[in-house]
């Protein structure tokens, strides 16, 4: 008796074994756009960075159970990378930005409502973000586009309204307080990963 209660136990325990999540990894390419976009009281301004160095890995895990997909790894960008077309704006938001004590922008893609499908086509996803600035963290929910090239390449764009103060930022004042930058921001960017199954 007890050994069937055991083998019942077993077969129990396997046949409700929640399944390991399915990792996918992505992994990122150099051509990336992260742009920060605002204005002061006499014109508008936008920051652009161009260029990823790094050759990071993002890995997306898939549950059998549910369509949300959980995702590990970031990006982290220079601060000082950023170039606005003008060397003083350039520097203001460098140093709005405590470029030298905090010298890194990170982007962590936290969740995606689903697994992107792949097929080509555009298709519009929500997901849940962390960025880092300025050393303080904020997870955000936005909406990202989504679409695939013949390369299995994956093309991410999206965007997000934010504040310098969300980061306990100062917006830049200059020439005794006469141009003063909005507090709102919007941060835009485009990623590019290769899918490694």
């Amino acid at each position: 008796m007890r050994t069937l209660t055991f083998i019942l136990t077993i077969f129990c325990l396997l046949a409700f074994k929640t399944p390991a999540p399915r990792g996918v990894k992505w992994v990122v390419l150099n051509n990336i756009l992260v742009r920060v976009s605002g204005s002061t009281n006499v014109n508008k301004f936008s920051c652009e960075i161009k260029n990823y160095p790094n050759r990071d890995t993002l890995i997306c895990y898939q549950n059998n159970g549910s369509e949300i997909v959980h995702l590990s790894g970031k990006l982290e960008m220079a601060v000082f990378d950023f170039d606005c077309l003008d060397k003083m704006m350039t520097h203001d938001l460098r140093e709005t930005l405590k470029a030298r004590q905090h010298p890194s922008l990170r982007i962590a893609l936290l969740s995606l409502q689903k697994y992107p499908s792949l097929n080509g086509a555009p298709e519009q996803l929500c997901g849940n973000v962390a960025i880092e600035l300025a050393g303080v963290t904020k997870d955000m929910s936005l909406y990202l586009t989504t679409s695939t090239d013949d390369q299995k390449m994956v093309h991410m764009t999206g965007s997000k309204n934010i504040h310098f103060s969300d980061f306990g930022l100062i917006p830049p004042r200059k020439f005794g307080g006469m141009i003063r930058a909005k507090d709102d921001l919007t941060v835009t960017f485009q990623f590019n990963f290769k899918v490694i199954d």
